[in-house]
């Protein structure tokens, strides 16, 4: 399948298709691996898959080629993540002559993105993202973030990918659950932007490749529009994310969680069964969560902002007095605590 371009509204190129990722690149990037080495990051399961295959067709032309596997679970994805890249980087001397790819989900996009982008000031990086997530978030993303002492996305730094390829054969042997993840992103853009992805989603056998273009020309509306829509329901899932140290909830069981708590209707809760989400959170409090929300919630000032949603497509940018915080949360809470 020739690979299509994407308008993403990015500074780099988004490109999609399917079965080229592991045979093909070489050719996409002739120019560019002219005398250039390739460095490879990804994680263990992940490389078990593919690694091998995706590394060869770089070997069969003659690039030398480093994979570098990390641990890239949300749970580890910090500052020890990224030194056994930067260790490997240096000592094969790699440079901005050379190409740096990511393979993997979103992990793996982050700590390549971060070590990219820092790295001798910065060096050009590929992403090919394996998770639905990935695909539609990661590969336009504009920005690389590590967590910090069990707070979510605490570090980050601006980064441009040179190119993300998205190759939706990838996709085959994600499980279920991580396919979930995407499922819940993509509600969450066809609910603040396309209502209609929505509907695309209600289909008893949707198409990948059009609910990643339709997912991520929404996302790129948003952008337009403004970007803290985004942020809808994300107090409450960065809380629950980081009170369980992101072992209990996938980041998009905690985003559906988030959105749920915002908005709730039929056809969304049909969607969550559909797709495996959750619709309650446990093990944890109404105190305990609404403590660390509050937490996160103050930065300073006398008012918190944040966005609601009134109904499909028309979020909306709020703001209440902080001493009108907890209420809000508390109210916000009700509809996912058992």
């Amino acid at each position: 399948m020739e690979l299509q371009s994407i308008h993403a509204g990015t500074p780099h190129p988004v490109e999609c298709g399917a079965s080229f990722a592991q045979t093909r690149l070489v050719d996409r990037f002739a120019d560019r691996l002219e005398r250039a080495r390739v460095a490879v990051i990804t994680d263990r399961e992940v490389a078990g898959y593919y690694a091998d295959d995706f590394s060869s067709q770089f070997r069969r032309a003659g690039i030398d080629v480093v994979v570098i596997q990390v641990d890239a679970r949300e749970a580890a994805k910090s500052f020890d993540t990224v030194r056994p890249a930067y260790e490997r980087l240096t000592d094969m001397e790699f440079s901005s002559a050379d190409l740096l790819f990511a393979l993997g989900g979103g992990g793996v996009m982050d700590a390549a993105s971060f070590v990219a982008a820092t790295y001798h000031g910065g060096v050009d990086c590929v992403l090919v993202p394996t998770s639905l997530l990935a695909m539609i978030d990661s590969s336009v993303s504009q920005q690389a973030y590590l967590n910090f002492m069990s707070h979510k996305n605490q570090i980050g730094v601006s980064f441009t990918p040179y190119c993300s390829v998205i190759d939706t054969d990838y996709l085959r042997t994600l499980p279920v659950r991580y396919q979930a993840n995407g499922y819940a992103q993509l509600i969450l853009y066809g609910l603040l932007s396309d209502p209609s992805l929505l509907t695309k989603l209600e289909q008893k056998d949707a198409d990948k490749l059009a609910l990643i273009d339709a997912g991520i020309r929404a996302r790129r509306v948003l952008f337009e529009k403004n970007t803290q829509y985004l942020s809808l329901g994300h107090e409450i899932s960065n809380a629950i994310e980081g009170h369980f140290r992101f072992l209990k909830y996938t980041h998009g069981e905690a985003l559906a969680l988030g959105i749920l708590a915002h908005y709730s209707s039929e056809s969304v809760l049909a969607l969550y069964k559909k797709y495996g989400l959750p619709t309650e959170v446990s093990g944890v409090t109404r105190e305990t969560l609404l403590k660390r929300i509050l937490r996160e919630a103050s930065g300073g000032g006398d008012k918190f902002t944040y966005v609601s949603l009134p109904e499909p497509g028309r979020p909306v940018i709020q703001s209440v007095p902080v001493s009108e915080v907890e209420a809000l949360f508390d109210r916000l809470l009700t509809p996912i605590l058992t």
